[in-house]
């Protein structure tokens, strides 16, 4: 097996509020596909959010159609995060990830209906779920990989080890 894994350095993206320097994080450019049409997203790798979720403009950009704010239709749904609760809908895309360009998956994600998400989240369900992700927040760096390159290069047997020291787990 060939190892494949790609080093991304942590961004200097938005000014953290009340300060004047900006807050490193491990974000990425990810695109997403959708009825023909392809948008990228600068997204924030999260591995505290449940889901993967992205802009209005994302969606539109798609051709994905959204409801107004307030609609209060039956696929409109609540999500709380960056200290705000924003409107979604859950739409059913492609997902690539540059460099891994050869390497495409399907994930239901939520586009949010207001305005104002200075960026996507790509979080447990639809990518961390997907991809083996380590942070070193410390040198400002964080890996991504496929979970086979991972386990391929570890010199203990992952599952082994799991059965070993969670034998009641699931």
């Amino acid at each position: 097996m060939v190892d494949r894994y790609h080093l991304f350095r942590f961004r200097e993206e938005e000014p953290i509020p009340g300060k004047s320097r900006r807050l490193p994080r491990p974000m990425v450019d990810v695109l997403l596909e959708w009825g023909g049409a392809e948008a990228s997203e600068k997204s924030l790798v999260d591995s505290g959010s449940p889901r993967c979720v992205f802009s209005r403009g994302v969606a539109v950009w798609l051709g994905i159609e959204l409801p107004e704010v307030g609609s209060g239709l039956a696929d409109v749904h609540k999500l709380r995060f960056l200290n705000n609760e924003w409107e979604a809908i859950s739409e059913l895309v492609t997902l690539r990830l540059p460099p891994f360009n050869d390497l495409r998956w399907e994930a239901e994600v939520d586009f949010v209906l207001d305005e104002g998400l200075p960026y996507g989240l790509l979080g447990h369900e639809g990518f961390m779920d997907r991809w083996a992700v380590s942070f070193n927040a410390y040198h400002s760096y964080f890996v991504v990989e496929p979970v086979e390159t991972l386990h391929g290069r570890l010199p203990i047997d992952v599952f082994e080890v799991w059965q070993a020291e969670w034998p009641d787990y699931n």
